[in-house]
């Protein structure tokens, strides 16, 4: 799992996967997901389970934030977005086949929460975020026909 560290203005990338993998990351953080949106501890205490004690990671730590840098997640929400409007406006099997799989996508990002209950609260609340950035282009019927199957696919119930 790669994460942005946020501290005095400057932005770094470290890799779970590769203690030694340091990055500059220059983009914006606002849609980044939270560090501590994916795991039921502290920040603190998550880092230090993945890295060293000594590592970089951890310093100034009480002045620092975190994020996860998923792959894309802007571009996985907007496309979760397109497909939960196609959905509604159809009736097609392979809307929903594909509504499925890119909200699913789209909530991967909350799949490493150790509490089941974290891990549903926070794949829902996801899910409405996504609903209310489609809400534009539905009525009142289509939106009921999709928060139905969205909230269904967050509890992974599909």
């Amino acid at each position: 799992m790669k994460i942005v560290k946020v501290s005095d203005g400057n932005k770094i990338i470290f890799d779970t996967n590769n203690v030694y993998f340091v990055e500059n990351y220059t983009e914006s953080t606002r849609s980044l997901t939270p560090l501590h949106h994916v795991h039921n501890t502290t920040d603190f205490d998550f880092l230090k389970s993945q890295f060293s004690p000594e590592h970089q990671i951890l310093s100034n730590i009480s002045n620092s934030y975190y994020y996860i840098l998923g792959e894309k997640q802007d571009i996985l929400e907007q496309k979760a977005v397109q497909e939960i409007i196609a959905f509604a406006k159809s009736e097609n099997i392979v809307a929903t086949q594909e509504l499925t799989e890119s909200v699913r996508k789209a909530l991967e990002v909350f799949n490493t929460s150790v509490n089941k209950h974290f891990l549903i609260t926070h794949r829902e609340i996801a899910a409405r975020q996504l609903l209310i950035s489609a809400i534009y282009a539905l009525n009142k019927e289509q939106l009921d026909k999709v928060d139905n199957v969205v909230m269904k696919i967050a509890r992974k119930e599909v």
